[in-house]
């Protein structure tokens, strides 16, 4: 359902009736009335033809002009039909916004405040599955600016080991503990990226030097936390997610967790990194499993839950010590609480693995997984025991050291 449409066409009865339409109601931040003869007569218009956040009768070379705008060429469809890529294709479009009137707001006063130029003429607004506060255009910001770089989609991974001083020297507009918020605009999530990390300080660096150009450029206001496990026990990485859960909150107020592994490096920056109405697993095309989804109900090695989403399932289990099994008692834990497991197309969501020394497997994890739903309720955020033995803040992210305690 076409719910309102800018068009370089004049708005006719005929022109409506192809679209199965009785009246165009306008839902912008303008105005949510009927368009009718009246609202036009209200505003001197004898005919509309809808082409920009107003009319041409507005919107014209001076207008442009004044706001140092050399084209703004924009139509917008809002549909509540799924965004699928021979949808799209259908129609000759080729990039997808938020569908919110919030972010067409914020999206015309930064090209008016920043004085950029839209070279693409046509995007997708949909309410499905929304893309966050993110500007997903090229061409929106002129030449000369250095806050926002164009989005590109597949972007080239950058695996040269460089150190974390170097690093630091390349990204001065990081806050301390690695925050970062966008100044032209309001991100819809506050997105906290956990870590779980022991001994891998070269992929922490690649991982650092590709992650964070691509999270401003998605505009998103995010902190970054590695939560290292001392000792040389048997790694349990599920207990560290659930520590960098409760750790990040008591440093700001995130709705949005994406729990990553450090030797996975995203390959398309369309590839959003919020958090949808569902679970969602990210890394759903990797390298090295020839982009190829190894089963259905994969939740492993990038995946992003909202604040009340990891609340509701208990975070993850603390019974997985060693290799394997915790993202699949997660994946359980979604299904079991009526969620469902979203994902973007494998060709957005696509990841690059660094090479490393495979851990040793947990021999029980097969029983804890057929065993778990007992324990969904009393294993977890509930059951967590842990003491923070070091908290540093670095230019690059918050490193906490915690000596993890086994359940009882």
């Amino acid at each position: 359902m076409v719910r309102t449409m800018w068009t370089e066409q004049f708005v006719t009865e005929e022109w409506m009736s192809s679209y199965g339409l009785n009246t165009l109601r306008i839902r912008t931040m303008w105005t949510e009335q009927s368009l009718t003869e009246e609202w036009m007569s209200s505003y001197g218009l004898n005919t509309l033809r809808i082409r920009t956040m107003w009319t041409e009768q507005f919107v014209t070379e001076e207008w442009m002009s004044s706001y140092g705008l050399n084209t703004l060429q924009i139509r917008i469809m809002w549909t509540e039909q799924s965004v699928t890529e021979e949808w799209m294709s259908s129609y000759g479009l080729s990039t997808l916004l938020d569908g919110t009137a919030r972010t067409v707001r914020i999206l015309f006063r930064s090209i008016i405040s920043g004085g950029g130029t839209m070279e693409e003429n046509v995007f997708v607004m949909s309410r499905k599955d929304s893309l966050a506060n993110t500007w997903y255009l090229r061409g929106v910001w002129g030449e000369g600016s250095s806050e926002m770089e164009r989005a590109e989609g597949h972007i080239e991974v950058s695996v040269e080991p460089l150190s974390l001083s170097e690093l630091a020297e390349r990204f001065p507009q990081l806050e301390s503990g690695g925050r970062w918020r966008p100044t032209q605009c309001q991100s819809r999530d506050k997105v906290a990226l956990v870590v779980p990390y022991r001994d891998r300080a070269q992929h922490l660096a690649i991982f650092l030097r590709n992650l964070h150009p691509m999270l401003q450029r998605q505009q998103i206001d995010y902190g970054i936390y590695v939560i290292e496990q001392a000792g040389t026990g048997p790694f349990n990485r599920a207990m560290l997610m659930n520590v960098g859960f409760v750790e990040a909150l008591k440093q700001y107020n995130y709705d949005c967790f994406i729990f990553h592994d450090v030797d996975l490096l995203p390959e398309d920056d369309r590839n959003l990194y919020t958090c949808p109405e569902q679970p969602r697993h990210m890394s759903v095309a990797v390298d090295v499993l020839k982009y190829k989804l190894p089963y259905t109900d994969i939740f492993g090695g990038v995946s992003a839950l909202t604040q009340s989403q990891f609340r509701k399932v208990n975070g993850f289990s603390n019974m997985f010590w060693g290799w394997g099994g915790e993202d699949d008692d997660m994946s359980n834990r979604i299904k079991f609480h009526g969620y469902h497991i979203s994902r973007y197309p494998a060709n957005v969501a696509r990841y690059k693995m660094l090479t490393h020394r495979k851990q040793r497997a947990n021999p029980k994890r097969y029983e804890y997984l057929n065993t778990g739903r007992k324990r969904f309720s009393t294993d977890g955020l509930n059951s967590l025991r842990y003491r923070v033995k070091d908290l540093q803040l670095h230019k690059l992210f918050t490193r906490f050291v915690v000596e993890l305690e086994k359940p009882s």
